[in-house]
């Protein structure tokens, strides 16, 4: 189990390092909150004990699978979400190798914990706001120039992505997110 630490570890450098190469006022709160300890960065392979019966639900497995099989569950979980946020908490797969998907989990998460997204996940139509605004985050983090067609492409990954509809008030171009994306 160590080296998987250790490679989570290089992993999360990595991509700190890329934040701070590009520079941007999303990258930089990202690592404001990461350096401050704002959230907790965990790996699959050491879930909080809170957040087990949770982690659970999203694989459609019972919580007992965490302790009879820990390494089949985290390999679930992990190729099943990149990356997720609970209550202070931003779970990042091992199975994501490179700086940049690493980076950009890492903005896509913290704006969640920045919006308190957790909070309101009840509708379809909540699950949409929150995730489209984290998906734009991840672009605006990389200083890329956000067009209507990059929007449309952001709107229609999270559709896709999250089992969601695309918002009435978005079609037939979708509008730019409301929300918290840097402090």
């Amino acid at each position: 189990m160590p080296k998987l630490r250790n490679t989570f570890a290089r992993s999360i450098a990595r991509a700190k390092k890329l934040l701070a190469k590009w520079n941007t006022a999303i990258t930089k709160t990202t690592l404001a909150v990461l350096n401050n300890k704002e959230v907790e960065l965990r790996s699959y392979n050491n879930p909080h004990p809170k957040d087990i019966s949770e982690l659970a639900r999203i694989i459609k497995a019972d919580q007992a699978m965490h302790f009879r099989a820990p390494l089949q569950f985290s390999k679930r979980i992990s190729e099943e979400c990149d990356g997720l946020y609970f209550q202070g908490r931003v779970y990042i797969s091992e199975r994501l190798t490179s700086p940049k998907d690493v980076a950009t989990t890492l903005i896509h998460e913290v704006n969640h914990y920045l919006n308190q997204s957790d909070e309101h996940l009840e509708t379809k139509k909540q699950v949409f706001k929150e995730e489209y605004r984290a998906a734009v985050a991840e672009y605006l983090g990389q200083n890329r120039p956000m067009t209507r067609n990059l929007y449309k492409i952001c709107a229609q990954r999270v559709c896709e992505d999250y089992d969601v509809p695309l918002p009435e008030e978005h079609k037939p171009n979708p509008k730019p997110p409301k929300g918290i994306f840097y402090r």
